[in-house]
């Protein structure tokens, strides 16, 4: 980030960062407003931003995936595969595969993996393909998708999905989608989508609120939400689910449900010496969902 230009004329967030009293292209100041104050308008539409997200969160975020990848092989929820069909909606840089191909190497696992990431927001493209460069020493199949999965989605070719990633995902269908028959919606599409599509298992990994019983106000409660569709709606199937989250959050016991709980926090992807963007990014913080569709 360092080399890039800066910003000038083109900057589409109208110098947002120097008119708060920072240098032009501070991208911290820009990215603060983007996850905090809800404007539809300033969402991830500068390609800097998106590298300086990359940046922070990417090491932290395949630090959670990596761990419950980790969990659910050791307990046997999920089974070594010769071939895993992997989709992830609003994938964004693609952290998840990032954390599930240092899993599987850490099992020493010859599962091969072929991967779809999806997100409507181009300027991810940039990132993307650098993932996918950095990536390619591992002989996966790994293509992403700047086009809506429910419309545009990109059969397997034996038209099984193993796997489907919603990684920090849902807490952005809250913050975005203001309206509840909007959000009501999107999980009809989804669940429509999971059901036609023969998703096996899927993976959620969000932000650690929890929200409110019965509202549809957080990651958590969506995905809850989600779940109770699909068990309305794959009555022959059975549908069951394990929650997981870290130390870092306290009240893991939320509303009666129990949480298991990792031993630790810790990043799996380590901070580079020379790494400067992940101030206070230093254990995992998400809660998790597993759910298994039998």
């Amino acid at each position: 980030m360092n080399n890039e230009e800066k910003c000038g004329e083109k900057c589409k967030l109208k110098h947002y960062c120097q008119s708060h009293n920072k240098e032009e292209c501070d991208c911290s100041i820009c990215l603060y407003n983007i996850q905090h104050a809800y404007n539809p308008s300033f969402h991830y539409c500068c390609y800097k931003i998106t590298y300086y997200y990359t940046l922070r969160f990417l090491n932290r975020f395949a630090s959670e995936i990596t761990n419950i990848v980790l969990a659910l092989y050791s307990n046997k929820e999920l089974k070594e595969n010769a071939d895993l069909n992997i989709v992830s909606l609003g994938c964004g840089p693609g952290s998840e595969i990032f954390g599930i191909i240092k899993a599987l190497d850490i099992l020493k696992s010859t599962t091969h993996i072929t991967y779809q990431g999806y997100d409507l927001e181009t300027i991810w493209s940039s990132v993307q393909n650098i993932s996918k460069d950095c990536l390619s020493q591992y002989n996966h199949e790994i293509d992403f998708y700047n086009e809506n999965i429910f419309t545009d989605y990109h059969e397997f070719d034996n038209k099984q999905i193993d796997l489907l990633i919603l990684n920090y995902v849902l807490s952005d269908i809250v913050k975005y989608t203001t309206k509840k028959e909007e959000k009501e919606k999107f999980l009809n599409n989804l669940a429509e989508f999971i059901i036609n599509k023969n998703v096996k298992y899927i993976i959620f990994n969000d932000i650690s609120y929890y929200g409110n019983d019965g509202s549809l106000d957080s990651g958590t409660q969506l995905m809850k939400s989600l779940i109770k569709k699909l068990k309305l709606n794959t009555k022959k199937r059975t549908i069951n689910n394990v929650c997981l989250c870290f130390p870092s959050i306290k009240d893991y016991y939320s509303r009666k449900e129990k949480w298991i709980k990792y031993f630790n926090s810790d990043l799996i992807f380590k901070k580079h010496p020379q790494e400067e963007y992940m101030q206070n990014v230093n254990e995992c913080k998400s809660r998790q969902i597993f759910v298994i569709i039998l």
